[in-house]
Order: C-alpha cells, then sequence, then structure tokens
C-alpha cells in the first residue's frame, strides 16, 4: 500500500489523499498539473506542502470576536490577512485592510468564516441581542 499526497504546485493546497495500491492511486489523479508527494496521509485543513513537505496551515492572528454583541453595536475584528473572504448570511466580504467592521439591526446568531489560504480557516459566532 503506498500513500500519495496531491497537490497543487502553484500553492501547495492539497488536492487529495489517497491510499492504496500504485495503479489505483494514478487512475484516481485529481489533474494532469497535479504533483504528488509519498509518505503519511494529509490533512488539508491543518496542512499543505511547501518545497516538497508537508507543513502545518499558520493559524491566524484575529482578535477575538465578541460572543454577544447588541443590536447596531459595531463588532470590530483586527489580524485579517490582505485578500481574506468573511463569508456570513448576508454574503462574503473580502478584506483589504486587515480588519473587519459588522452590525446587524437585527437580533439572532451569526456565523462567520475567514477564508485565506495557507491560513487555516477561522469560524465563528456572534449572538446578537437587544
Amino acid at each position: 500500500m503506498t500513500s500519495i499526497v496531491y497537490f497543487d504546485p502553484e500553492d501547495g493546497r492539497i488536492l487529495k489523499v489517497l491510499v492504496g495500491e500504485d495503479d489505483v492511486i494514478e487512475a484516481n489523479k485529481p489533474s494532469e498539473t497535479a504533483q504528488y508527494i509519498s509518505g503519511p496521509e494529509a490533512d488539508s485543513a491543518e496542512q499543505y506542502v511547501l518545497d516538497g513537505a508537508l507543513v502545518d496551515r499558520p493559524l491566524m492572528s484575529l482578535s477575538p470576536p465578541p460572543e454577544t454583541l447588541r443590536v447596531d453595536v459595531e463588532m470590530v475584528i483586527t489580524g485579517l490577512p490582505t485578500g481574506s473572504e468573511v463569508h456570513h448570511q448576508g454574503g462574503v466580504a473580502v478584506i483589504d485592510d486587515g480588519s473587519l467592521e459588522w452590525s446587524s439591526d437585527l437580533p439572532g446568531v451569526y456565523s462567520f468564516m475567514v477564508v485565506k489560504f495557507p491560513y487555516q480557516e477561522e469560524v465563528f459566532h456572534v449572538t446578537v441581542t437587544l
């Protein structure tokens, strides 16, 4: 049995991890441009390939988000890498200045996911109250 980690040569993003016989692995190559390394199984949520080796994806240095927030009070989260995408119920915001400013005029629980490769994705929830 062989373990193969296919990755994107442009950014090191793990595309697929396969464990099996050599002919099965070659038949399941994710794309013609994908490259691979042999070795231990990998976790694409926490690792990527850098200079031909598996390394841990770094954590973002976000300021801690509040757990609760009052209606119409602005939340400010800093430390987001430039170019990060923040996915939320209202859509996607692209961060160009390192911070997210957000408020809601409706109470509820709101979820946020911050994405910027190679950083690990960050998910947090904020409860907005009256």
